[in-house]
């Protein structure tokens, strides 16, 4: 029998460490998933595990990563992370989500990441919050959700190989 999932913001480079094999399977699931048009990187090589690693290891050593697994049945199932920084134009502490990945069998749970995110940024006294979307990853789903929790669209960003 399955359980039920658990949300849990891990605190250090340690406790990430010990789950970073799950996120990576995540991550490199939803990287694969992606075609290459939409996400032009992608033709840079692959996705890069330990890249992908160190990025949360920079950012507990700066204490400024929110980094959160769903796990479920001893298993990590999804994440989200994201940064806290002061906006460029006000000053305002900012929680930007970066990435949110849930693996595809428990799509729906990842409502638990979000709302353990928008509980973490409230807890810092955060005063903005970001999620960014690519074009075609659910774009209509996370658009409802978005809309839900009072968030409107800001900003297009594109991007070209180099």
């Amino acid at each position: 029998m399955s359980e039920e999932p658990t949300v849990r913001i891990l605190r250090n480079a340690e406790e990430a460490k010990a789950v970073m094999d799950g996120i990576l399977d995540i991550a490199q699931m939803f990287f694969d998933e992606v075609p290459v048009q939409e996400y032009p990187a992608k033709a840079q090589g692959g996705f890069n595990r330990e890249a992908f690693a160190n990025q949360f290891v920079a950012g507990f050593e700066q204490g400024n990563l929110v980094l959160i697994v769903m796990e479920e049945d001893g298993k990590v199932t999804g994440f989200i992370n994201g940064w806290i920084y002061p906006d460029r134009t006000t000053g305002a502490l900012t929680a930007g989500e970066e990435y949110w990945y849930v693996d595809p069998k428990s799509r729906g749970e990842g409502i638990l990441l979000a709302s353990a995110f928008i509980g973490e940024a409230r807890k810092r006294e955060c005063k903005l919050l970001t999620f960014a979307t690519s074009i075609d990853s659910y774009a209509e789903r996370l658009e409802k959700f978005y809309g839900y929790i009072g968030m409107k669209p800001i900003a297009t960003i594109y991007m070209k190989e180099l």
